[in-house]
């Protein structure tokens, strides 16, 4: 390979870099105002081909938080997982720890979507696992949506049962639900 294709392709990861960079910080700046003496359980996903990766920040995180991730179950809901390798592929080629299912409270769920509609509502993958789970919690957590590029309808087109997020980060953008958002 020349100089010009190794620029090129340096270029083309640090940018991706630096986009999933602007994300993490926006999710930074609404984790850090949530303030609590105890160590707080944050559910985040590992990345598959064009989500953004917050799996390599991993690190940072385990100082200020207990890390989670979703484990698929047979009744197409999840359980959480406490972040620990090995990580094995699983259906969808979404990967998974092998420790086992905790019953444990989540306080921060940062969960990827392909878009929200008017009401806030997740446009999630079309399989509903997070609907699923997230439709039997029942106390209030930090829910903080997450993609690479804007998807917002002006139209209600998700369901109720669809998960109402807190926030929605794209491009490193955030922009916050009112809480009498909800018209219906």
């Amino acid at each position: 390979m020349d100089k010009k294709l190794i620029r090129e392709k340096f270029h083309k990861e640090n940018y991706k870099f630096c986009k999933n960079y602007g994300s993490f910080r926006a999710i930074l700046k609404i984790i850090s105002k949530v303030k609590t003496n105890k160590k707080l359980n944050l559910l985040i996903y590992i990345a598959k081909d064009k989500e953004i990766n917050l799996y390599k920040y991993k690190r940072f995180l385990c100082k200020k938080f207990n890390i989670y991730i979703p484990k698929m179950l047979s009744d197409n809901s999840l359980a959480f997982n406490k972040l620990r390798f090995p990580l094995s592929e699983v259906r969808f080629k979404i990967k998974e720890s092998s420790s086992k299912i905790e019953n444990i409270k989540i306080d921060i769920a940062i969960i990827p979507v392909l878009g929200i509609d008017k009401d806030f509502r997740r446009v999630g993958f079309g399989k509903g696992f997070y609907d699923r789970t997230f439709s039997k919690i029942d106390y209030d957590l930090l829910i903080i949506f997450i993609q690479n590029i804007k998807s917002v309808t002006k139209n209600k087109i998700c369901l109720k049962s669809d998960i109402q997020g807190d926030f929605y980060i794209a491009n490193g953008k955030t922009i916050k639900r009112k809480r009498n958002y909800d018209i219906s």
